[in-house]
């Protein structure tokens, strides 16, 4: 995690195969919001990949995430 990305606390892709691994496992652990398409219409949930969320219904995608993300799913990974 670079300098600016603790400072802000969003972590920005190219995410490493770990970081992928937490985000996926956060948007199916059920206790927290998963990140949903942002898409008019869509609203599916996003697929954590190395180069940021995608979405498997249209063509959204998201460069982000928040870092406490990967925090909160640790203790469950």
């Amino acid at each position: 995690m670079s300098d600016y990305e603790k400072a802000t606390g969003v972590l920005y892709r190219p995410w490493s195969d770990e970081e992928v691994e937490l985000l996926n496992k956060y948007q199916i652990l059920g206790k927290f919001h998963p990140y949903t398409c942002g898409g008019n219409r869509c609203r599916n949930i996003l697929l954590a990949t190395r180069d940021g969320w995608v979405c498997t219904k249209c063509d959204y995608t998201q460069n982000w995430a928040h870092a406490m993300t990967l925090d909160v799913v640790r203790p469950y990974a």
